[in-house]
């Protein structure tokens, strides 16, 4: 009853710092840190004007309180800004880093296309060469054995 009571004498209202919070698109803010962050806020809110309610004795301190509080949320509304600027930086320069680990992997794999191909060639050249020395070798058993064949007909 008290917490309502405050309510209305700062006129705040929960929904404008939903409002505020959610208008700012805080990127590294789930919908539950969302919440927590808007319950939390509020609860700052209530709690020292309670605690100062005895020394704020007009509508206008408390609207003094008020623009001290936007100052604040201002602030906050600053650092997350700078926290999410951080993390947009550290993303960009994980994603570099991860583009120059893409061209590292397919200058490996191209090397490694380039030696399979200089491969081929060679073994292509191998076995041209062990053609022609089995082509040389029939070739020689054919000489060989006609040879014979004369020397037995004639010795």
């Amino acid at each position: 009853m008290q917490n309502t009571s405050l309510k209305e004498k700062m006129l705040i209202d929960k929904s404008k710092i939903r409002q505020i919070v959610h208008s700012q698109h805080y990127k590294s803010l789930q919908e539950d840190d969302e919440e927590k962050l808007v319950n939390t806020l509020y609860e700052v809110m209530v709690e020292m004007v309670y605690t100062q309610e005895k020394t704020l004795a007009t509508k206008e301190d408390i609207k003094m309180l008020m623009l001290m509080m936007e100052k604040r949320f201002e602030a906050v509304d600053k650092r997350f800004e700078a926290v999410d600027k951080r993390f947009e930086d550290q993303m960009a320069y994980m994603n570099m880093r991860f583009e120059a680990v893409d061209k590292r992997f397919e200058a490996v794999d191209k090397r490694f296309e380039d030696l399979i191909h200089h491969l081929d060639k060679r073994f292509e050249q191998v076995d041209k060469r062990f053609a022609f020395i089995f082509w040389l070798i029939g070739i020689g058993f054919i000489v060989t054995n006609s040879l014979l064949v004369v020397f037995k007909l004639f010795a």
